[in-house]
């Protein structure tokens, strides 16, 4: 799916996303917190990190899934 569609979707379900081709990597939890705006951890939840920079890659890719 693509960036909006998993966003909307981990939204109501208070969950997180990566791209397939990353989700060994990391997971991205988007927020409306000025915090934390959309922070990105490990997949096991450590590691996390505030103000994910997406790619032009990543933000026109279609493999996004909610995690």
């Amino acid at each position: 799916m693509n960036i909006y569609e998993a966003v909307k979707e981990a939204a109501k379900k208070s969950k997180s996303i990566t791209r397939r081709s990353d989700a060994e990597a990391y997971k991205i939890t988007p927020t409306n917190d000025p915090y934390w705006l959309c922070s990105m951890s490990m997949p096991d939840g450590s590691g996390r990190s505030k103000g994910w920079q997406p790619t032009l890659d990543d933000l026109i890719a279609t493999d996004w899934e909610v995690v």
